[in-house]
């Protein structure tokens, strides 16, 4: 997996909470230093959502990576009914500090900010 936000430095975050429209979930973390994590995921199409305890990072699943064709796959095909053979989206997830997935999306793209 990629990591997508290498220097954030998610150590200690905790979940804070979410808003999802149609054209965006943002994922909200309290970081360890006071400071607020911003997960912006653009055009979500497919979301998962299990309990956490902690915040490790942002990752990119790879598209040889098992679990992500099936997640990947199920999201398309709920989307569009015939997968096309192109189209803009891919997994993402964002694992708790036991090396849990406790978000899964299905998205365009993503940008972490830290304010």
């Amino acid at each position: 997996m990629k990591d997508l936000a290498p220097d954030i430095g998610f150590g200690d975050g905790s979940y804070r909470s979410c808003v999802l429209s149609e054209k965006k979930l943002i994922i909200y973390v309290d970081s360890w230093d006071g400071k607020t994590i911003k997960i912006i995921f653009l055009h979500p199409i497919f979301v998962l959502y299990r309990s956490e305890y902690g915040i490790a990072g942002v990752f990119e699943k790879s598209s040889t990576e098992s679990s992500q064709n099936s997640f990947l796959k199920e999201a398309l095909s709920s989307h569009y009914g015939n997968i096309p053979t192109h189209h803009p989206f891919r997994a993402f997830v964002i694992m708790d500090e036991d090396d849990r997935d406790f978000f899964e999306v299905v998205a365009e793209s993503v940008i972490v900010t830290k304010e």
